[in-house]
């Protein structure tokens, strides 16, 4: 997960989108080690970052755009073609009705996916320092406060009261830290280092552009 998150936070105007979908997919396995049900409340993880991949082969495919094209480039020729705010679902609201049958009519924008992994990495950083720095702090604990950074201002009370019980079954740090495979906790730091790296490149991404409020 080291190795990818470095290679993702190389250069902030080329995040590469292959590597950044195995970085998120990394982080779902992760995320299982803290159990199931921390498990279950990033589940949509793994579904964002095919969502990335498939527009990035319909950037290729179909836009004969580059095969090194950028998740920086896929957000600005989204915001040209006029699909940067299409879920999938709101894609009616936002389109002209001469584009519902077409491929824009269903366009899930890589835009406001990445939107939602910006929060991740808020929350991933979080979480990371947490358990390298302040060692007084249970996972649990370090969990509720990563997800207050990251997420609690996105979400509603049903989803925060969800992820509430999600952290309270995370388990003992000692055990997350085995099942990562390192002995320290210490060994992470790279890891904080390149994903606060990503983290601040993500923002100034989207935020140059207009795009941290994306429906």
């Amino acid at each position: 997960m080291t190795s990818l998150a470095q290679q993702c936070s190389a250069d902030g105007e080329n995040i590469p989108v292959d590597q950044f979908c195995e970085l998120l997919e990394s982080i779902v396995l992760l995320l299982r080690g803290m159990g199931s049900m921390m498990s279950t409340a990033f589940s949509d993880v793994a579904e964002k970052a095919e969502i990335m991949r498939r527009n990035k082969k319909f950037m290729l495919e179909l836009l004969q755009k580059a095969h090194a094209i950028s998740l920086n480039a896929t957000i600005d020729e989204e915001i040209a073609l006029g699909v940067i705010e299409c879920n999938g679902d709101n894609n009616k609201k936002k389109l002209d009705k001469s584009k519902y049958t077409s491929w824009e009519g269903t366009y899930n924008s890589t835009g406001r996916n990445l939107v939602r992994m910006w929060w991740l990495t808020k929350f991933l950083t979080k979480l990371l320092d947490n358990l390298i720095n302040q060692h007084n702090l249970s996972l649990v604990s370090s969990c509720q406060d990563a997800y207050t950074a990251g997420f609690a201002d996105h979400h509603p009370w049903l989803v925060r009261k969800g992820a509430g019980l999600a952290m309270m079954a995370a388990g003992q740090k000692e055990a997350l830290i085995a099942k990562w495979g390192v002995t320290n906790v210490e060994e992470a730091r790279p890891a904080l280092e390149h994903f606060t790296k990503l983290r601040d490149q993500l923002h100034q991404l989207l935020s140059s552009r207009n795009l941290l409020d994306l429906p």
